[in-house]
């Protein structure tokens, strides 16, 4: 009787006899059809073209089926032994993965299909107005036009006045409110951030100043030709309360269109940020962490929107290697640290980061550097989604100034261009240099902004 039997891989069976001495071939050969299909890759969300394979012995025949209707089949349908099935696969205009599956040689085989993603463009990377309230506009486009949009905007001071969703390329329209505070810049976002437009509204010019003693914190407004006329002053922090602490950074950060102080611990090197509010921008309406825990051996030397989300970001430098890098913030209050990346992951010996502002005009702050001993200053330019490529410097002072180092920068004559404040190291005198030209480095004149200097302890802080 027979003791074993064995299947080769064409599909022969063999049996032997009781001591395995005999072996004998079954004939006929059975026809034993096993088929194999190929598993297909992710395909891409624009769709094209797709191709399976099918192995199985000769002379077994097989079929192809496809219910889907984004895939189907141009050739293949049947055939007899190995061959191929081929697939035309649609657009997936949805934005979102998609999976099926469809039948091969008796088969179920699995498709996914990523989806063909909506793209978002403005017409605009950035829009730039004077202190006056008023309409604006820009278009949207979208492909294809069947994807769907949504419209947002990071400040209260920017209202939409078209619907705030939609099909399609769209123009949308909004309106600015008056500006009575310094110069402010926010953004309308576009289906959660891909893409955005900054909008730039220039103030009142204004210099914050600080008592290295008591801590308390004053802002002076300016007005006039070029924005060198002393109008006026109010406190920001009148009280003495806050001896350790400084101010590092002044920027809006809870959107409601007035700057905030940040302050920075001198020992533990903690951040705070305090809001502030009321007709004139004076009044302390609440305040966060930044950092709880400060980070050792760094401290920041400007703040702007880096990433376009209409939050504005902190830069730090260490205090040792010079490196620079930018921490992102949002959330409620702009309060939220949700990454970070490298400026400057080598450092420049011997300069230090002096301010930080846009003078290119690409929407994206660029960094001030003055040299430690010849008072030399340069602007480097700064680019990308996250605004961290390197895009190219120039000189704003190629001689120096001796006995004079740069303390804030900020556009005083309204032409959109970011002007330098100089303060004198000795008399504490002020001026004001103004610039304009490519890239915003040629220098167009200056102007007295406290001839007389100050005295009892006051610093420029922005």
């Amino acid at each position: 009787m027979p003791r074993g039997v064995a299947v080769d891989r064409v599909g022969n069976v063999y049996f032997s006899d009781y001591s395995y001495s005999r072996v004998w071939k079954l004939a006929p050969v059975p026809n034993f059809c096993n088929y194999v299909a190929s598993t297909p890759a992710v395909q891409a969300g624009t769709g094209g073209s797709l191709s399976i394979t099918v192995t199985t012995a000769t002379g077994c025949n097989w079929t192809a089926s496809s219910d889907l209707p984004w895939a189907s089949i141009s050739s293949g349908s049947s055939g007899s032994g190995n061959g191929t099935v081929s697939l035309t696969i649609g657009s997936n205009v949805a934005g979102q993965a998609r999976t099926g599956s469809i039948v091969i040689a008796g088969q179920i085989v699995s498709l996914t299909q990523n989806g063909a993603g909506c793209t978002y463009a403005f017409n605009a990377a950035r829009q730039a107005f004077g202190p006056a309230g008023g309409p604006g506009g820009v278009m949207l486009t979208v492909m294809p036009s069947s994807c769907s949009w949504s419209i947002s905007s990071a400040a209260s001071w920017i209202t939409l006045t078209s619907p705030a969703n939609g099909t399609g390329t769209a123009n949308v329209t909004y309106s600015r409110a008056d500006n009575p505070f310094a110069a402010r810049t926010s953004a309308l976002i576009a289906s959660g951030g891909q893409a955005r437009v900054t909008i730039t509204q220039s103030g009142v010019p204004a210099v914050v100043w600080q008592n290295q003693s008591t801590r308390q914190v004053t802002v002076n407004y300016f007005g006039g030709p070029g924005g060198a006329s002393l109008t006026g002053w109010d406190w920001l922090h009148a009280a003495q309360d806050v001896a350790g602490w400084r101010v590092v950074a002044v920027a809006d950060f809870d959107g409601n269109g007035v700057p905030d102080l940040v302050w920075q611990n001198d020992s533990t090197k903690q951040v705070t940020v305090n809001y502030y509010g009321g007709p004139t921008g004076t009044t302390i309406i609440g305040w966060n962490w930044l950092y709880l825990v400060g980070p050792g051996g760094w401290h920041i030397v400007g703040a702007g929107d880096f990433n376009g989300d209409g939050v504005p970001d902190l830069v730090w430098q260490n205090d040792t290697t010079n490196q620079v890098t930018v921490n992102y913030f949002g959330g409620s209050g702009g309060a939220t640290l949700i990454g970070w990346n490298y400026l400057y992951p080598q450092g420049i010996p011997g300069w230090h980061v002096v301010a930080v502002a846009d003078f290119n005009s690409d929407a994206v702050p660029d960094v001030v550097w003055m040299k430690d001993d010849t008072h030399q200053v340069t602007v480097h330019y700064f680019s990308g989604p996250d605004g961290t490529t390197f895009s190219g410097w120039n000189w704003l002072n190629p001689g120096g100034v001796p006995g004079w180092h740069v303390v804030a920068a900020s556009d005083f004559n309204g032409d959109g261009v970011p002007d330098l404040v100089w303060l004198n190291e000795s008399t504490s005198q002020i001026t004001v240099n103004y610039y304009g030209g490519t890239g915003g480095a040629t220098l167009t004149g200056w102007n007295w902004l406290y001839p007389g200097g100050s005295s009892n302890g006051w610093s420029v802080v922005h």
